[in-house]
């Protein structure tokens, strides 16, 4: 199983970045936490490193099927929370297909945060599997 890494951009420095972002920008500092995408068991399984400044507000993670590139303003969110401390999220129930994934990190200055995009590609779904769904056989 291969795991592809991402940049998520946090933590932007007073010195190096005053005046750099306004809000609602997305901002890509210096420092960086891993942001992993992977497909294994019949799930997409996305991890990433909390974020600990007292400037988190919330993580939101957004799919896309056909942009390569999913915006963290305009993307298809599939997870939203304000708990820090929640570093990774599973999504089943995916059809055979890429699937392509951006983390964004919203802060309380109304900048947010964004990680590279991570690419999912699914070779068949879980029903083209035999598997069963909900209700099982």
């Amino acid at each position: 199983m291969k795991i592809a890494r991402a940049a998520l951009v946090i933590i932007c420095s007073a010195l190096a970045c005053a005046g750099c972002a306004m809000p609602g920008d997305t901002v890509r500092p210096k420092n960086t936490m891993v942001f992993d995408a992977a497909y294994a068991n019949f799930m997409a399984q996305l991890s990433w490193s909390a974020y600990a400044a007292p400037d988190f507000k919330a993580y939101r993670l957004v799919k896309s099927r056909t942009d390569r590139n999913p915006s963290c303003a305009a993307g298809h969110v599939v997870m939203s929370g304000d708990d820090s401390a929640v570093t990774g999220f599973s999504e089943t129930g995916l059809e055979t297909g890429e699937y392509y994934y951006r983390l964004c990190l919203d802060k309380t200055d109304g900048t947010t945060l964004q990680s590279e995009v991570e690419r999912i590609f699914v070779k068949s779904g879980p029903f083209e599997q035999g598997v069963p769904g909900p209700g099982g056989f």
